[in-house]
């Protein structure tokens, strides 16, 4: 697992008596991010990156509704939401206690970013994308090694 660069920062801040900060993580990366309207639902996808965690996944769901919170495809560690205009994400990176190599480790980081949202189309149907490449700064960190 390539828990390994967290797992050094959080030691490393814990042996001088500091708690880990944003301010010491990357940014979480979100690529390609698209939507598809149609009068009856709301799809979107993207692909998104924690190079603190090693975390690589593709996101997408269908249908997209306002307030929901959504898990990636094929990473239930990775939860996603969107304001109600859509102009803005949240994502957040999540390992419980009992899920990394350490029974007793943790992590969990949640970042927020606008979309930069453009679409194109009539309100009957629509394809809207964001900016090319959202960086998400991490807002939260909390974690144990």
């Amino acid at each position: 697992m390539q828990f390994t660069t967290v797992a050094t920062i959080l030691a490393g801040a814990a042996a001088v008596a500091a708690a880990p900060t944003p301010s010491t993580l990357q940014s979480f990366n979100v690529e390609g991010l698209k939507w598809s309207t149609t009068p009856s639902q709301t799809q979107v996808s993207f692909d998104f990156n924690d190079p603190n965690s090693g975390i690589k996944t593709n996101c997408y769901w269908s249908p997209v509704l306002i307030g929901g919170v959504y898990t990636c495809n094929n990473n239930d560690n990775v939860k996603y939401a969107f304001n109600d205009d859509m102009t803005q994400m949240s994502v957040a990176v999540t390992f419980p206690k009992g899920t990394l190599d350490d029974s007793d480790a943790y992590y969990i980081a949640n970042g927020t970013a606008a979309t930069a949202k453009t679409c194109q189309g009539t309100t009957a149907g629509q394809d809207c994308q964001g900016a090319p490449h959202i960086f998400l700064t991490i807002n939260e960190i909390q974690g144990v090694a």
